[in-house]
């Protein structure tokens, strides 16, 4: 096992024993790309890692992979502004035709009018993709035709929500 995922590893259990004696309730991821994920450690069922990404299984049954190359930082906490505190959800969202040939369109239940940013990694994590892109009436599409053939996960960022989807490129 490679050097930087056992240190990883043994960081993530230390973690959990401090944040359960602090009561901390939130996984906070920030990426090299900006991007921030907030995950209540409640709803984690498992951390898994494979060829270079991490993924984080819930309760539900849905998942998220980040590419370990990507994460900046990693810490836990409780998150609160002191002024107004903001929940990034889950969102429904879904691919409108999968697979896909020239030009993702998606959809994010429940947001009409919204930006947001779509990063789409390859199945080793590593990011091939960065779109910022607008949701009008509930729906987006990128331009994808660049892509080779293959499998993709597509993370999709608003302000409040945050879905990852499976895309197949063909």
């Amino acid at each position: 096992m490679n050097h930087y995922y056992r240190f990883l590893i043994i960081f993530l259990i230390q973690s959990f024993v401090v944040i359960q004696a602090h009561g901390a309730r939130t996984l906070i991821i920030n990426q090299a790309n900006g991007t921030r994920a907030s995950v209540t450690l409640l709803d984690i069922q498992k951390l898994s890692f494979s060829n270079q990404s991490m993924t984080i299984s819930y309760t539900d049954g849905l998942s998220d992979v980040f590419a370990v190359s990507q994460i900046k930082t990693m810490t836990f906490g409780i998150l609160s502004t002191g002024i107004k505190t903001y929940n990034t959800v889950r969102a429904e969202a879904q691919i409108c035709q999968n697979p896909v040939k020239e030009t993702l369109m998606f959809t994010i239940n429940g947001l009409f009018d919204e930006a947001g940013s779509l990063v789409i990694m390859n199945t080793e994590g590593k990011v091939v993709m960065q779109q910022p892109f607008y949701l009008s009436e509930g729906q987006a599409s990128v331009n994808v035709s660049t892509l080779p053939k293959g499998l993709y996960f597509c993370r999709i960022v608003t302000e409040y929500k945050i879905a990852t989807l499976k895309m197949l490129k063909n």
